[in-house]
């Protein structure tokens, strides 16, 4: 619908530009306000305006055009000024600032012997002009109410209907969201499988980005605070998250020479700079304040304020901005980095004017932000029962051109963990290999007699889809299958 009604807006433009009827009215500068300035209560100010309008009928001596606006709106003064027609109105115009139950008005009456001929083209000043005619002068004294101005025009001595054709209202205001906020790039990012606190930084995707915006308008609300919030699983072995920004609004690269990935004023386009928000890191500033553990292990919250106050006129009400949040975790390599999947909010509270409340403006709720895994082939056997005498074995068919080696890891039924724990035991290439019972206990310290029904994850070196694995036990002469988590992939 909306691109229908652009079009039609520019095919009657088009239309104008070649003497066609077109649209009848228009203003020059609406009132935008932003939908969160509208939550909060904020007061617009006032200010000047033209209004044009295209008379399609002949409009004689003493016919009187009207332009209505909507309650509230606020009219100081108005001026005429004929643009590029043939006629003219008397030099007085009738400005009505109405009431509570009454339309403000502009009145304009056509002049003795200068009648406004068809296709004439009048300006109307709005707000407190100080000029003259040829030379009008705006200031301000005009603040529209959400609606219509209307224009109509009626024989001066009968009060007939006159000049009916065409479009004669314009809308005055636009609404439009302070803020947009969309997931720009997700995480896809490696962890070794010899080393769990070590990202792989040969593949992958180690930074994630959040892209803001803050569009152009007239009215805005004033900020009370913003945040960036990222959930998991097992945050408590991360060392801490980094946020970043570029002033130019260009997309931050990240240093990964350390393997791990660190953000640089370099990362920016041209002269940028990036701010960097810790957020678990001793003795560090999160956004102007101390840094303290989230109230939730499994949540990070970003103060944004600090990011969002570098990208340029990002106060500017008028002005428009935009940049990219950029993300990325810090491992600590002498724990294990969490797997699984993330999610991102984006939330910016607003200050109250007239609200009971600050009004909350949730951009993004509970969206994808990716995922982190182990380099390998991972693949969970949920139950085998070690110690019981029945033999459990887990058969591998490795379909890939290399040996693939394995570690194995896993939780019996009393919560007790194990590993991971390299066996010695590799997948063959082009084989079946079998890891025994034998092998298990081993790996995890097991004595013979020790009765487990373990949960057990087998970690490859290989690629998933060249990685089956069969598990069983046995029963007296029977061999019972066991299902393993590849269902589920």
């Amino acid at each position: 619908m909306k691109k229908v009604f652009n079009a039609s807006i520019l095919a009657a433009a088009v239309a104008l530009s070649f003497g066609a009827n077109a649209a009848d009215v228009e203003i020059d500068t609406k009132l935008s306000i932003t939908q969160e300035a509208a939550a909060a209560g904020v007061a617009s100010a006032e200010y000047g305006a033209t209004f044009t309008f295209y008379n399609r009928e002949e409009l004689a001596a003493g016919d009187i055009v009207t332009i209505t606006f909507p309650i509230g709106t606020v009219i100081d003064a108005a001026e005429t000024f004929i643009g590029a027609g043939v006629g003219s109105f008397d030099p007085a115009v009738v400005a009505d600032s109405g009431s509570a139950t009454k339309n403000p008005t502009v009145k304009l009456t056509v002049a003795t012997g200068s009648p406004v001929l068809a296709n004439s083209k009048t300006l109307v000043y709005l707000g407190n002009n100080t000029g003259t005619n040829a030379v009008p002068v705006l200031n301000d004294g005009f603040l529209p109410k959400v609606g219509n101005a209307v224009y109509t025009a009626e024989d001066g001595f009968s009060g007939t209907p006159k000049d009916t054709t065409g479009s004669n209202t314009v809308a005055l205001t636009t609404s439009t969201a302070q803020e947009t906020a969309s997931v720009a790039t997700k995480f896809n990012g490696f962890i070794k499988r010899d080393a769990r606190g070590t990202f792989e930084t040969s593949k992958g995707t180690l930074v994630a980005e959040v892209t803001v915006a803050r569009p152009a308008a007239t009215t805005k609300a004033a900020v009370a605070s913003e945040t960036l919030v990222i959930t998991g699983k097992n945050f408590d072995t991360v060392t801490q998250v980094e946020a970043a920004i570029c002033s130019d609004g260009s997309a931050i690269a990240a240093d990964l020479t350390s393997g791990q990935p660190v953000f640089a004023d370099a990362g920016c386009a041209g002269a940028a700079t990036a701010i960097k928000v810790p957020v678990l890191a001793a003795a560090a500033t999160c956004g102007g304040v101390a840094c303290v553990a989230p109230a939730k292990p499994d949540t990070f919250t970003i103060d944004t304020a600090t990011l969002t106050a570098v990208l340029p006129a990002a106060v500017a009400p008028a002005t428009g901005v935009a940049g990219k949040f950029a993300v990325a975790f810090t491992s600590d390599t002498t724990k294990t980095f969490p797997t699984g999947s993330l999610t991102v909010d984006r939330s910016v509270e607003y200050t109250k004017v007239t609200a009971t409340t600050n009004p909350v403006f949730d951009y993004i709720k509970d969206a994808d932000f990716g995922k982190f895994q182990l380099d390998a082939s991972v693949v969970n056997v949920p139950y085998l029962p070690v110690g019981y005498g029945l033999t459990p074995n887990v058969e591998i068919a490795n379909a890939g051109s290399t040996d693939a080696a394995i570690q194995l890891e896993g939780f019996d039924q009393y919560g007790v963990a194990y590993g991971p724990v390299a066996i010695t035991t590799v997948a063959k290439k082009g084989a079946v290999t079998k890891v025994s019972e034998g092998d298990i206990q081993t790996a995890f310290g097991l004595a013979d007699t020790d009765k487990k029904k373990l949960s057990v994850t087998f970690v490859l070196d290989a690629d998933a889809e060249d990685i089956t694995l069969a598990p069983y036990y046995r029963q007296n002469e029977s061999r019972v299958n066991v299902m393993s988590d590849q269902y589920k992939k």
